[in-house]
């Protein structure tokens, strides 16, 4: 379990350093030189990475303690409600683009920076009420706790209701609404044979809903598979899976560095004589 540990600590260094990092600079970017209505929920969705990240070095004190049910509960708590709070602005940036693509007279008029900050308000709010069932049962009911999943302790029953539960609200849900959206932009966007530049957008929200679905898939299902005979391959993939979860928020920086112009653009140092 040693090596467990040290590989452990490693992936979760670096995903802190380059997660903070990454997030910081796209919260610059987005918060005070972007001034579009998309800045707005990339803003948020990297506050939410750039809180993941943060809360990093609980899961490294984890991974070398030996008395760690403490920083397991506060870790896994805020993994459940930065990764709920995720994929709900996910949703309603999915949302955003669906009703923009289907409805462009309206939402010239009624789409604006402020309605954007007034549903992101709303996005925190409703994210927080959804989590916080988990959170609680993840802190004060040892029955349910993400931390003693699978060691033969507890209710096995509420513990697979729980995640059963987390699983269908954090997850499958929110998919089936961003399927449901981007399916019918997409359908509006090749009707309408617009210009490839009006793609771009879609392409950035495309790949971190993507990058999305393949590091948080595996963190939700696994949890609801039997615990295997081999205890050291259950350890294995507990461990493997949060990092995965983690880098999520640390992918998402990257995806808007390569993906966005506009983030390109703010990056590079003003010429000499611009204003």
């Amino acid at each position: 379990m040693k090596t467990i540990s040290t590989l452990s600590t490693a992936l979760y260094s670096i995903a802190f350093f380059v997660g903070v990092i990454g997030n910081g600079l796209v919260i610059w970017i987005a918060g005070w030189k972007m001034r579009n209505i998309s800045s707005v929920w990339f803003l948020n969705l990297a506050i939410v990475d750039f809180m993941c990240c943060a809360s990093l070095p609980l899961r490294i004190i984890e991974s070398n303690l030996d008395s760690t049910i403490h920083f397991c509960k506060i870790g896994s708590s805020i993994l459940s409600v930065t990764m709920g709070t995720s994929v709900n602005f996910l949703t309603a940036m999915s949302i955003d683009r669906f009703v923009s693509t289907m409805w462009p007279f309206w939402s010239k008029i009624h789409r604006t920076r402020t309605t954007a900050r007034i549903a992101s308000v709303f996005t925190w709010i409703m994210s927080l009420f959804l989590t916080s069932p988990f959170v609680l049962l993840n802190n004060f009911y040892e029955d349910v706790s993400d931390c003693s999943f699978k060691d033969g302790s507890g209710n096995k029953t509420y513990r697979f209701n729980m995640y059963i539960s987390k699983f269908v609200c954090s997850f499958v849900a929110p998919f089936l609404i961003i399927l449901f959206c981007y399916g019918g932009v997409l359908l509006r966007v090749n009707k309408l044979k617009r210009n490839k530049k009006n793609y771009r957008p879609y392409r950035i929200i495309t790949a971190v809903i993507t990058s999305f679905f393949f590091t948080g898939f595996p963190y939700h299902t696994w949890r609801l598979m039997p615990a295997l005979p081999q205890k050291n391959i259950d350890i294995i993939l507990y461990n493997a899976f949060n990092c995965l979860a983690y880098f999520n928020s640390v992918i998402n920086p990257i995806i808007y560095v390569i993906k966005g112009k506009n983030f390109k653009m703010n990056l590079k140092p003003p010429t000499p004589g611009s204003t």
